[in-house]
């Protein structure tokens, strides 16, 4: 997977000319692959035909690069749900060491995941620094990158595995707006789950979250 990630090579980009492409210019890799592939197999119909290939249509172009983000955001977001099993399975023995050496605190237990949103993610920009607890990033993986909306050209979207007290003051939990399958917003409000507590109810929601997922890893194993 990982040789089909980034900019396309030189020599992709001259093997195009060669076959007179004359469209956008491939994104990634994977685009510059799909496009060759299909310039070759149009010209041996055509050939086979005895009729003349005028190239590829915006169109065929457009849906070769929906066909490569596709195969991108499935890949990637494989990587990511290996990635939060990873990341749980290093808590849980983290945690288990502690207690054998001195216990375990609230600041210890696993809070969930950071969003870390680069700036040409234009459109998930907001989400930038909120948090996705354990217990919601179970329930609902499409809180955690990448988006829908992610282009796998430009996509600078990760996640930033944290403890209780690594959790900045003031974080916001994401959680799925109400009328919306896409990406997720941050409607509540809290400090972190390491700092001390603003008084007020959604305050307490913020809490409540962080002990749930607190609780799911000190007794999941």
């Amino acid at each position: 997977m990982e040789a089909m990630y980034g900019e396309p090579t030189e020599k992709q980009l001259a093997y195009l000319r060669r076959l007179k492409y004359e469209g956008p210019p491939p994104a990634t890799k994977r685009e510059a692959s799909l496009f060759i592939d299909a310039i070759k197999t149009g010209q041996a119909k055509a050939k086979e035909s005895g009729k003349t290939f005028k190239g590829l249509t915006p169109s065929q172009a457009e849906r070769l690069r929906e066909k490569s983000n596709r195969t991108w955001l499935k890949e990637r977001r494989k990587e990511v749900r290996e990635q939060v099993r990873d990341d749980l399975s290093g808590q849980r023995e983290l945690e288990r060491d502690l207690r054998r050496y001195g216990g375990v605190d609230r600041g210890d237990s696993f809070a969930g995941w950071l969003l870390r949103i680069g700036p040409q993610c234009v459109d998930s920009k907001h989400l930038n620094g909120l948090l996705v607890t354990v217990d919601d990033a179970k329930a609902d993986p499409g809180l955690l990158p990448p988006y829908d909306t992610c282009r796998e050209g430009t996509c600078e979207c990760d996640i930033e595995p944290v403890s209780g007290r690594e959790v900045p003051k003031g974080t916001r939990i994401a959680e799925r707006a109400d009328d919306s399958a896409g990406a997720p917003s941050g409607k509540r409000v809290g400090t972190g789950p390491g700092m001390p507590r603003k008084s007020g109810c959604m305050s307490v929601v913020v809490a409540l979250a962080v002990v749930i997922a607190a609780l799911y890893v000190i007794f999941a194993h």
